[in-house]
């Protein structure tokens, strides 16, 4: 019996590990990635529907159609900061 459970574990890590990145990047899209931001995003291209921030003036964007993530302009709006000037 051990035998064939170290042989279906070891013959299984191949499978395992081609779904490694997938299982990842999935991960962080659901983790890292929100569904709601203060950024205008009328010069973003259509179908972004999650937004990771990797500083004050861009952030991270996620494509579903084309399963893509692109670099984006973050100008935020609706703050307090803009109402003061």
């Amino acid at each position: 019996m051990a035998v064939l459970v170290i042989g279906w574990t070891i013959a299984s890590l191949d499978g395992l590990e081609g779904l490694a990145p997938q299982a990842s990047k999935w991960i962080a899209i659901q983790a890292d990635f929100h569904v709601s931001h203060r950024c205008q995003d009328d010069q973003w291209p259509a179908g972004i529907t999650r937004v990771a921030f990797v500083g004050d003036e861009q952030a991270l964007g996620y494509q579903p159609d084309g399963d893509r993530i692109v670099v984006l302009a973050c100008r935020r709006a609706g703050v307090l900061g803009d109402l003061l000037r």
